[in-house]
């Protein structure tokens, strides 16, 4: 039996600020805009052209895709999630390229547990593994 099921109030032993509680605290005195352009495993398409118009008007743009955790089919990646294809769930390749196709400086974060394929992305990487 998993142990947070037993142990909803317990932390999960490591506190991690959001992406966006990072950027801040990296950039003080940067404007910092937030947007979601899709969930992790969405068809909805509506977020993008929002995405694409913040994108526009940003000097960088931290896109922010990946997988959820999860065990049996309660997330995208992990034990009894399996997967078929090496493309990222939902719309978020759909995202990524309009993202792209803005022009705007594209930082690609990745956090997930499965390797992905990445597409056009893959000619724009400059690096992995941060600090």
């Amino acid at each position: 039996m998993h142990v947070g099921a037993q142990h909803p109030d317990t932390p999960v032993g490591i506190d991690l600020p959001t992406l966006r509680q990072a950027l801040v605290a990296e950039f003080p005195g940067s404007e910092i805009v937030t947007v979601a352009g899709c969930g992790i495993g969405d068809s909805d398409v509506s977020g993008i052209a929002t995405a694409v118009r913040a994108a526009l008007d940003a000097d960088v743009v931290v896109a922010a895709l990946g997988d959820r955790a999860g065990l049996f089919g309660r997330g995208t990646s992990g034990e009894g999630c399996d997967a078929e294809t090496l493309t990222r769930p939902g719309v978020q390749q759909r995202l990524l390229d309009a993202l792209l196709d803005t022009g705007t400086p594209v930082v690609l974060t990745l956090p997930a547990g499965r390797p992905y394929a990445l597409g056009r992305a893959v000619a724009h990487l400059g690096a992995c593994c941060p600090r």
